[in-house]
Order: C-alpha cells, then sequence, then structure tokens
C-alpha cells in the first residue's frame, strides 16, 4: 500500500468482466473483487472508511495499526474478498473490543481477545490460531502452513470462489 504522509491509498485494476459487471484487483496487496459497477464499490469502500473507528490512533501491537485498517475494510465490505495473511500482525484486533466478528475476507468467522488471542475459520483463509498476536494455521483451499513471522508455506494463493 502506498503511503504518503498520513494517507493511504490502493490502486486497483479495473476490467470489465467476460461474463458482465467488473473484477478489480488491488496492486500489490491481497484485494480482488468483483462487483456490478465500479462507482458502487468505490461508494462502499470510502464509506467504511470513514467508519473507521481509529483513524488516529496507531499501536504496532497488538493494535489497532494499518493491519487493522484493511481488515476492518473487509469485514465492511465483504465484495472485496480481503484475505491478508497470516503474519500481518494487527489484522485480528477487532473494533471496539468486540470479541466476535466476520473474516476480513468475508467467507468465515473469527473470535479475538484483543487481538491477543484467537482463531479463524473462512474458506479463504483457512483455519488460524493467534496467540499473543502470532498466527499459526492451515490453508486447505491452497494446501500451505501459515507461520509466525514467516507466512504462507506451501501452494501459492489463488482465488476461492
Amino acid at each position: 500500500m502506498k503511503t504518503r504522509g498520513s494517507l493511504s491509498e490502493l490502486i486497483f485494476l479495473i476490467e470489465e468482466a467476460p461474463e458482465g459487471g467488473f473484477t478489480a484487483r488491488a496492486l500489490g496487496e491481497s484485494i480482488f473483487t468483483e462487483a456490478d459497477g465500479v462507482a458502487n464499490l468505490h461508494d462502499k469502500v470510502r464509506d467504511a472508511v470513514a467508519r473507521y473507528p481509529y483513524p488516529r490512533e496507531y499501536r504496532a501491537w497488538p493494535g489497532p495499526n494499518s493491519n487493522t485498517f484493511m481488515a476492518f475494510l473487509g469485514r465492511e465490505v465483504p465484495e472485496l474478498g480481503l484475505a491478508l495473511p497470516a503474519n500481518a500482525i494487527g489484522k485480528d484486533f477487532l473494533p471496539g473490543g468486540a470479541i466476535a466478528a466476520m473474516a476480513p475476507s468475508g467467507s468465515g468467522f473469527q473470535l479475538s481477545a484483543f487481538g491477543v488471542a484467537g482463531i479463524l475459520l473462512a474458506v479463504r483463509e483457512g483455519l488460524e490460531f493467534n496467540v499473543l498476536g502470532l498466527n499459526i494455521g492451515i490453508d486447505i483451499a491452497n494446501p500451505a502452513l501459515k507461520l509466525p513471522g514467516i507466512g504462507r508455506l506451501g501452494m501459492s494463493a489463488v482465488i476461492v470462489d
């Protein structure tokens, strides 16, 4: 993600889908989505950014941080299909002290105690355990181990619909 001062931006490659509608892939990030119209998706993301509860707070661990922000966008706009890597510390910090939420990809659920301990089970992310902000897990859809500080060991992640 590009950062300029206190602002961050995502750059999306938007293409017309052969079956109609559009696809959008964030360059350099694990974000892919499909929508009937670009304007509608743009509005949803802009509204989610405005609702982010920690715009002026940053804690490297356990959050909120930049990974907390990206996970928040994924939960608020499930059409993004966002699946953050296991080594994205802060992605498991749930806003407002919540203990349960939809997974950032929108394809499952997670339980988390302030980003310090938790579990996530989702189609796109697989099964992840979070202990002290470090994730270990397994991805069944795209066979791989997820290890703290390393990320994925196995097949490259592909889009699972």
